[in-house]
């Protein structure tokens, strides 16, 4: 169930965020989890089982600030399985 979640997370946030966001985001936070601080390896997005894998996701609800810069977080598959599902 959990992998299911992953992969259907993975697929919509390619639609939500754009990727100018992702790319500006991932150079802000020197390509860290913003929770724990691990390094994380780009080309390892949403790819569960690699080393330094993440994802993104908003910080608080998209309806209220939409999926822009400051709403938006970098976190290792750890920290976002602990924190979003």
């Amino acid at each position: 169930m959990l992998k299911l979640e992953l992969e259907r997370t993975f697929h919509d946030e390619e639609k939500l965020f754009p990727s100018g966001i992702i790319e500006e985001l991932w150079d802000k936070t020197g390509g860290k989890c913003m929770i724990c601080g691990k390094t994380l390896v780009w080309k390892n997005r949403g790819k569960r089982g690699s080393k330094g894998a993440w994802k993104i996701g908003p910080i608080c609800n998209p309806i209220s600030k939409g999926y822009v810069l400051s709403n938006c977080e970098i976190d290792c598959l750890k920290c976002y399985e602990q924190t979003r599902l």
